[in-house]
C-alpha cells in the first residue's frame, strides 16, 4: 500500500503519478485519469453494499483478465469517488481510503487472479506487482456520498461496460427496498429516480412489483436463499424478472404456498426438469387462453396434494404402518429440502445417501415416498395437473378422477394395502346429504300448507276453514308434493368434481338427451343467482364463481360425452350476464378435460324490461340514477343454432325462436316475490354470501365505516335478480324443452314453470336450509295455483270446497286475459297464463 505507481509507456508517451496534477485537474475539470495503486481502494467499501454480488460475474471477468487484462481494464476502467471535502485540504484522501465506484466484480477478480497465481507459483509475483502498481484509475469530484452511490448505479446501466455488469431484477429490488428505508414506506418514482435509470423505467408498477416481492418473498429466508442461489446462475435463473417473481407472489394465497413454489422451482432446475426459457412471464401466470392458469397454478395444486396426501388421505387410509414408520414418511415428505437430503434424487448422478432409517419399512410405505416425488417433486404428472387447474378443479378431483393416471397410481396403492393387510379397506367418505328426518319432514309438509291457509282466510276475512275444506285442502296439498317429487329434484352444490359426476349420473333431468322430435335439454346458467353480495344485494350481484361454474360445467358436459370433447348436439346451454357479467368468460368454462374450450355455436339474444317496474324491484329513488333494463343471454349449441332449434312463434312475447330480442318483460312487484328477514337470508345462503366491497355492516368490530345498520327482521326478497316466470314459460315453449338442469335453483321459478309443464327439472342450492325452504315455497306455490282461477292447476273441486263462485272468477279471468296483448310483447303489465300440460 506503501508503494508508489509506476510509469506506464504506451504510444511513445510515458505516464506517471503526480499528485499536485491530479489535485489540479481535479480542481478545473472534476476528473482525472492517472496511474494508481490498486492496494489504495478501500476494500470494505462498496457503493452497493446492500446489493448482493454476483460471484458468477468475477468468474466472467477472470476470463476476460487473463485473456486481456489491459483491455479489460480500458472497457471496465476503475472509477475513484473523490468528495469535494477531502481535496479543500489540498491532499488527496489517504492510502487505502479510496472509495471506488465501478462495479466491484472487476476488482475481486483481479486480487482473486492474482492469489491464485502466486499460490500456484510464485514465479509471476513481479508481473503482478506490476500491474498492481500500474492499474490505470479515473478519480472523479462528488458532492456528496450519496451521488457517488448514485453514479455507481449509472456505471451500472452504461452500454460501454460489460453487459453482464449491470443490475438484475433481484438485485433491483434489493436496491429499491434500500432506497424504501431511506426514504419510508410512500416512495414516488420520482423519489426513485436516483435507483437507476437506462435499461429499465422506474415506474410506479415496477416500484409496487418490486416492493411487493420483497414483503412477500424475500422476507422468508429460505426463498430469499434460493434466489440468490439462482443468481449465481445469471441468465440461466428461473427467477429472472420483476414482473415475473410478482405473477408468483401474486398466485399465492399465503406464506407457506410461497415459499413451496419457490424452493420447487428451484428444486426442479437442479435436476434439469425446468429451464429459463420455460419460466417465461406467460408460462408462469398463464394466458387468457389458458384462463390465465400457467406453472405456478400447477405448483400450488401440488402443495395442495402433498397436504392431502399427508393428512386426510393417510388418516382416512387404514395402512396399518406403525406410529415410527408414520412419522418417518410424513417428516421426510413435508419438506422438499428434507426429502433430497434423505432419499436424494433419482434423477441425478450423485451418490445415494444413507437409507438406514428405512429399515423396516412395508413395501407400501416406500411405494408412497416414489408416489409423493413423482406427484410432487417431479414433473409427471404435470400435462394432468395443468388441464386440472384450467378446469379449476379441487386436490379431492384431481386423486378421484378414475381415467386419470394419478388416480390409477392410488388404486394401486390401495391394492399393495390390501396384501400387506387383508382385513384393511379404505375408510369411505359420508354421503354429502343425509336422509330427512321423519318428524323434520312432517314439520315441513305443514308450512306451506300453513302460508295457504293464512292467504285464504285473509282472502275471506274468515277465522277458520269447514273441516271438509281444510281436509280438501290437504289433499290438494298431497297432489302438489306428488307432482314436485315427479319432476322436480334438488340438491345442495357438490364440493367435488366426483360427487358432480356421481348426482348427474342418477339424476333423471340429467339422464335425458334432447333431440329435435323429443325435445331439446336446457342448462340454464344463471351467473347472477349462485350466491349473493353482502352490501346492496338489490343493486349488485355476486361475483361470478369460476370454480362452481366450471365444477358444474364439466359435470353436465361429461355426463353426456365421457370423453367431454364436445357438447351433446341435443343440448341447449343459456348463459345469463345480468347485464353485468362478461359471457365470454362464462362460456369459456366449457372446456375438454384438457382445458381448452369447446367448439360451441353461440346465438346472442337480448332481454329487456320494463322501466317503471324494473326501477321499482331496484329500489331507486334517486333521480339522477341509471338503470340498466337490457340483459343477454347466449344460446350455445354444439351445431349451428338454426339448425338445432326449430323456428317456432313465441308464447308470451312477440318474434320467434330464431329471433334475437325479449321483451319488455314486466317485473313482479316485490311484495310478490319470495320474502324472508334479513337474519333467516343469511342462513339460507350460508356460505354463498359474498363480500363484494363497499360500506360493510355497522357493527363492534368493523366500527366508523359509516354503514346504515339494517333490521335483521326486515323482509326482503331471497332473490332479489331472479328471471320472471313468463320469461321462463317462454323458454320452454318457445325451443320445445324437454327438461332442464340448472345451475342455481334461486328463487325456484325454473323449478314452478317446470313442474306445472311437466317437464323434469334438476337444480342446485346454495345450502340444506336453501334445499328445504325452497322446496316448502314451491309447494305453496303450486298449491295457491290450485286456489287461483287463472292458474294452470286450477282445481274447481278444492274451489268448490272453498266456497268460490268458480264460474264467476274462471270468466272473469279469462276476460282479463282476453283483454292483454297475449303474444304481442304488451300483455306483460298484466297477469299472464301459464301453458297447460
Amino acid at each position: 500500500v506503501a508503494a508508489d505507481p509506476l510509469s506506464v509507456s504506451q504510444g511513445g508517451l510515458t505516464a506517471g503519478f503526480d499528485s499536485s496534477e491530479v489535485l489540479e485537474s481535479l480542481r478545473t475539470r472534476g476528473s482525472a485519469l492517472t496511474v494508481a495503486n490498486l492496494l489504495w481502494l478501500d476494500s470494505t467499501w462498496s457503493p452497493t453494499a446492500h446489493v448482493p454480488l454476483r460471484w458468477e460475474n468475477v468468474d466472467r471477468c477472470k476470463k476476460y483478465w487473463e485473456k486481456n487484462w489491459r483491455q479489460m481494464l480500458e472497457r471496465n476502467q476503475i472509477e475513484v469517488a473523490i468528495l469535494k471535502s477531502d481535496i479543500e485540504g489540498g491532499e488527496l484522501p489517504a492510502r487505502g481510503t479510496w472509495k471506488r465506484v465501478s462495479p466491484e466484480e472487476v476488482c475481486v477478480a483481479f486480487h482473486s487472479l492474482c492469489r491464485e497465481a502466486l499460490e500456484q507459483s510464485r514465479a509471476e509475483e513481479e508481473d503482478w506487482k506490476t500491474r498492481i502498481l500500474s492499474c490505470p484509475v479515473l478519480l472523479t469530484v462528488f458532492d456528496s456520498l450519496p451521488a457517488a452511490q448514485w453514479h455507481a448505479q449509472q456505471i451500472r446501466e452504461d452500454s460501454n461496460q460489460q453487459a453482464f455488469l449491470a443490475l438484475t431484477s433481484v438485485q433491483r429490488i434489493f436496491d429499491f427496498q434500500r432506497r424504501r428505508q431511506e426514504i419510508g414506506s410512500h416512495v414516488t418514482p420520482a423519489e426513485m429516480e436516483t435507483v437507476s435509470g437506462k435499461s429499465e423505467s422506474i415506474t410506479s408498477n415496477l416500484i409496487a412489483c418490486a416492493l411487493r416481492v420483497w414483503d412477500r418473498a424475500f422476507t422468508i429466508g429460505r426463498v430469499q436463499k434460493v434466489i440468490l442461489e439462482q443468481e449465481a446462475l445469471h441468465t440461466e435463473s428461473v427467477f429472472q424478472g420483476t414482473s415475473k417473481l410478482d405473477g408468483i407472489v401474486k398466485k399465492c394465497a399465503s406464506d407457506a404456498e410461497i415459499e413451496f413454489v419457490f424452493l420447487l422451482m428451484a428444486d426442479l432446475q437442479k435436476q434439469g426438469l425446468l429451464t429459463a426459457e420455460q419460466c417465461t412471464s406467460r408460462a408462469l401466470t398463464g394466458t387468457a387462453s389458458t384462463h390465465h392458469k400457467g406453472l405456478v397454478d400447477v405448483y400450488i395444486m401440488k402443495h395442495k396434494i402433498r397436504a392431502h396426501l399427508l393428512e386426510e388421505f393417510l388418516r382416512k387410509t387404514s395402512t396399518g404402518w406403525s406410529e415410527k414408520v408414520m412419522q418417518e414418511v410424513k417428516a421426510t415428505c413435508q419438506d422438499i429440502e428434507v426429502f433430497r437430503k434423505r432419499l436424494g434424487s433419482t434423477s441425478s448422478q450423485e451418490v445415494l445417501p444413507d437409507l438406514a432409517w428405512k429399515a423396516g419399512f412395508p413395501a407400501s410405505a416406500d411405494w408412497f415416498l416414489v408416489f409423493v416425488e413423482e406427484a410432487v417433486y417431479k414433473t409427471k404428472y404435470d400435462p394432468q395437473l395443468m388441464a386440472a387447474v384450467r378446469q379449476s378443479k379441487s386436490v379431492q378431483d384431481v386423486l378421484d378422477d378414475q381415467s386419470q393416471p394419478l388416480a390409477e397410481e392410488l388404486r394401486e396403492f390401495e391394492e399393495l394395502l390390501k396384501k400387506e393387510l387383508p382385513q384393511a379397506s379404505v375408510a369411505e367418505t359420508p354421503p354429502q346429504e343425509q336422509a330427512t328426518d321423519p318428524a323434520e319432514s312432517e314439520a315441513a309438509t305443514s308450512e306451506a300448507f300453513k302460508m295457504v291457509m293464512q292467504d285464504i282466510l285473509l282472502k275471506r276475512n274468515s277465522a277458520s276453514l269447514t273441516e271438509e275444506a281444510t281436509e280438501t285442502l290437504k289433499l290438494a296439498e298431497r297432489k302438489c308434493r306428488v307432482l314436485l317429487d315427479a319432476h322436480v329434484e334438488l340438491h345442495v352444490m357438490p364440493e367435488s368434481n366426483k360427487d358432480m359426476s356421481e348426482l348427474l349420473s342418477k339424476s333423471p333431468a340429467a339422464s335425458t338427451r334432447g333431440d329435435h322430435h323429443s325435445g331439446l335439454v336446457m342448462v340454464w346458467v344463471d351467473l347472477a343467482q349462485t350466491g349473493e353480495p353482502i352490501t346492496a344485494p338489490h343493486t349488485r350481484v355476486c361475483p361470478m364463481n369460476s370454480v362452481t361454474v366450471k365444477r358444474f360445467c364439466s359435470g353436465v358436459v361429461k355426463s353426456r360425452d365421457n370423453s367431454q370433447c364436445s357438447l351433446h348436439p341435443g343440448d341447449l346451454w343459456c348463459f345469463w350476464d345480468c347485464g353485468q357479467f362478461n359471457l365470454t368468460k362464462a362460456v369459456g368454462c366449457l372446456t375438454n378435460e384438457a382445458g381448452e374450450k369447446l367448439t360451441t355455436h353461440d346465438h346472442c339474444l337480448t332481454l329487456s324490461y320494463d322501466y317503471e317496474s324494473l326501477r321499482a324491484t331496484r329500489a331507486v329513488n334517486r333521480a339522477s340514477a341509471t338503470i340498466n333494463q337490457i340483459e343477454h343471454c347466449s344460446l350455445i349449441t354444439a351445431e349451428p343454432f338454426i339448425q338445432v332449434v326449430k323456428e317456432k312463434s313465441r308464447v308470451h312475447f312477440r318474434g320467434s325462436s330464431h329471433g334475437n330480442y325479449l321483451g319488455p318483460v314486466l317485473k313482479a312487484p316485490l311484495s310478490e316475490r319470495w320474502q324472508l328477514t334479513v337474519k333467516e337470508k343469511a342462513e339460507l345462503y350460508g356460505p354463498c354470501r359474498v363480500a363484494v366491497g363497499g360500506r360493510g355492516p355497522a357493527d363492534q368490530e368493523n366500527p366508523g365505516r359509516g354503514a346504515i345498520t339494517k333490521n335483521r327482521e326486515t323482509l326482503e326478497p331471497v332473490f332479489w335478480h331472479g328471471k320472471e316466470r313468463r320469461v321462463v314459460e317462454d323458454f320452454l315453449s318457445t325451443y320445445s324443452i324437454s327438461a332442464v338442469i340448472d345451475l342455481a335453483a334461486s328463487d325456484g321459478t325454473v323449478a314452478l314453470a317446470c313442474a306445472v309443464a311437466r317437464r323434469r327439472y334438476l337444480g342446485f342450492t346454495c345450502t340444506m336450509v336453501h334445499k328445504s325452504r325452497l322446496r316448502e315455497q314451491l309447494v305453496y306455490q303450486l298449491l295457491s295455483e290450485s286456489c287461483r282461477p287463472s292458474g294452470a292447476l286450477y282445481d274447481p273441486k278444492l274451489a268448490r270446497a272453498l266456497g268460490d263462485d268458480i264460474q264467476a272468477a274462471r270468466l272473469a279471468a279469462l276476460q282479463s286475459e282476453g283483454n292483454g296483448s297475449g303474444g304481442d310483447g304488451q300483455g306483460d303489465k298484466s297477469e299472464g297464463t301459464a301453458p297447460a300440460s
